[in-house]
């Protein structure tokens, strides 16, 4: 996919993941059709453009596992191509590398409507200094302050997702200044030694054996963060 601009003419949103109906992939794609007819229909000089990455194509050739293909919530691989068809999104399967997407992306989404845990993809995006956009579900909610490093929209819902979306393009400096405070929030809030350091001290209060909490803490975090110069993040299915 093309390099970012920095020029404001130019806004890439990007949803990456295992391709569930659950995770609000048809929602992402309603909203980027809304926000591309509209900005089309007042004459914007602004381009925005909508990635989605993940799941297979027929016959599989990126190794997807096949317990997640035959899962009654997976979306076929064709509907997605048939999608991409359309014009709106732009469709990658599953990738390993990650990092070339997030490389050029400007804010990941993810419209998710089931409870989530905390996503590891929105914690991959953060790391790499992106504004995220996410819905005001558990999991997904807990690694946002809405106007600091991203924004909450209603879950299974295109219209407040397409808001969102034209909210970003209309404010392309806010989306540099989220992006900066996403990498800030996941190295004081989500790093390994970090969320290990809670966890242990999480049963130590529930009157838990736990061993040695300075040991384990250790041995199971790390501070170091990736961030999208040195990282090799995965797609995370």
């Amino acid at each position: 996919i093309p390099s970012r601009l920095s020029n404001g003419r130019s806004m890439t949103f990007l949803m990456f993941g295992r391709m569930l109906w659950a995770k609000g992939v048809r929602e992402y794609i309603a909203a980027a059709e809304k926000v591309q007819k509209r900005l089309h229909a007042k004459g914007s000089a602004v381009d925005a453009r909508f990635v989605l990455v993940g799941g297979a194509p027929a016959g599989n050739p990126t190794g997807v596992k096949e317990e997640w293909l035959v899962n009654p919530g997976t979306i076929p691989g064709d509907w997605l191509e048939q999608q991409a068809a359309l014009g709106a999104i732009e469709y990658y399967p599953h990738d390993d590398n990650v990092v070339a997407y997030l490389e050029k992306a400007d804010v990941v989404v993810l419209p998710s409507y089931y409870r989530e845990g905390v996503p590891r993809s929105l914690l991959e995006a953060m790391s790499c200094g992106r504004a995220i956009i996410t819905t005001d579900m558990p999991g997904c909610r807990d690694v946002v302050e809405v106007g600091v490093n991203g924004l909450l929209v209603k879950p299974r819902d295109a219209e407040s997702l397409a808001a969102a979306f034209e909210y970003m393009v209309d404010h392309p400096q806010e989306v540099d200044e989220m992006g900066q405070e996403s990498r800030r929030l996941v190295l004081e809030r989500f790093s390994d030694e970090i969320v290990a350091r809670q966890t242990v001290d999480l049963y130590a209060r529930a009157g838990l054996p736990v061993g040695d909490r300075t040991r384990i803490a250790s041995s199971q975090g790390r501070a170091e963060v990736p961030r999208a110069d040195n990282a090799n993040l995965e797609v995370v299915h």
